[in-house]
């Protein structure tokens, strides 16, 4: 029987099939799931490495970043157990019980993965935070990010908020007899709901939010004094830093708009309900956009290690040691950026 999860929201018919264990994607989605998420572990598994080693300076921007990496791990992780392993029945020592609910609203209804998804885009708003403050108002960076106590609620801030964001995923699920269903009977204007604030509060609104902020910085930066025009002036190196960060940050920013816009609008359109859009979430499209989506996570490591100096020369440095088994010319005491690079890595 076909996925009732598939079927246009204004089908009244009662369930009568497990949506939770139904497979009506095709093989080519999860074999690509596949290759997504073993690329999304091992990138970010890399930065959460690099930082956990202490490899990188320990500072707010880049604990922000590592809290990042674990939540692209996880999203890795959950993409690999929802996606490609076979899905399974509910089990008969938990139906009648609570832990039936918790088992459809939780596991059938993919929650891990959309509440991580919910709390990267805060911790991108995190980050974004981060490099304006110490930018634009470096007195005020030193009062949110001082000490280690306001760095950790700030990012618990963002796995509360990627939590609840995205509960209500669980409340369109439900247990009919002993089965897990989309549950057909909540009011249109909840699935309407779903759509707008996947389309605004998820995409549009962070993204303007943090883009305004790098525009801003990135004019601050241009119109800052030089080392040489006196006082509270920049120096070359701290400014090509910056500039190096925030471009970094930037790139991440416009490649997660780049790469969940297209899911995004297209379940926007889908909960519109539209007679004369015949959107199913069967079709190759869908599942074309939502693997688009998911890559984002895969993208994020390697933009740090091009475009941000604390991994490109800890990323490069990796990759000649394994390269040469000649012994290795010392680091310079500064790198390409003129950052001092610390002697044992």
């Amino acid at each position: 029987m076909k996925n009732l999860s598939l079927q246009r929201l204004d089908n009244e018919k009662e369930p009568t099939t497990d949506v939770c264990s139904s497979t009506a994607a095709p093989q080519f989605y999860w074999i690509f799931a596949a290759v997504l998420a073993a690329l999304t572990v091992i990138g970010n598994g890399f930065v959460i490495f690099v930082n956990v080693t202490k490899k990188v300076e320990p500072n707010a921007t880049n604990f922000i970043i590592t809290n990042l990496a674990i939540v692209d791990f996880g999203t890795g992780v959950s993409l690999f157990v929802l996606k490609c392993l076979p899905r399974f029945d509910m089990p008969s020592a938990i139906k009648g019980k609570l832990w039936a609910e918790l088992f459809c609203r939780v596991y059938c209804a993919d929650y891990p993965l959309w509440a991580l998804l919910n709390t990267s885009i805060f911790n991108l708003m995190l980050v974004t935070v981060d490099r304006y403050l110490s930018v634009v108002t470096p007195f005020y960076y030193k009062i949110v990010f001082r000490g280690n106590l306001r760095l950790a609620t700030c990012v618990m801030l963002t796995w509360i908020l990627g939590v609840v964001t995205s509960s209500y995923v669980m409340f369109s699920w439900a247990v009919s007899g002993d089965i897990c269903v989309i549950d057909l009977s909540l009011p249109s204007w909840f699935f309407l709901w779903g759509g707008y604030w996947s389309l605004f509060g998820m995409l549009l609104i962070p993204t303007l939010f943090m883009l305004s902020a790098y525009a801003h910085i990135s004019y601050i930066l241009h119109k800052m004094p030089r080392a040489s025009q006196g006082k509270g002036a920049l120096t070359v190196v701290g400014r090509r830093v910056q500039k190096r960060v925030t471009l970094s940050c930037l790139a991440v920013v416009t490649v997660f708009f780049c790469c969940w816009l297209p899911d995004i609008l297209f379940f926007f359109l889908f909960s519109l309900n539209l007679p004369s859009l015949r959107l199913s979430l069967e079709s190759w499209l869908y599942h074309f956009v939502l693997n688009l989506g998911f890559s984002n996570s895969i993208l994020n490591p390697f933009l740090y290690a091009f475009l941000n100096p604390n991994y490109s020369k800890i990323l490069k440095h990796l990759f000649n040691k394994q390269r040469s088994h000649r012994p290795q010319t010392p680091l310079s005491p500064h790198n390409a950026t003129g950052v001092a690079t610390s002697p044992k890595l």
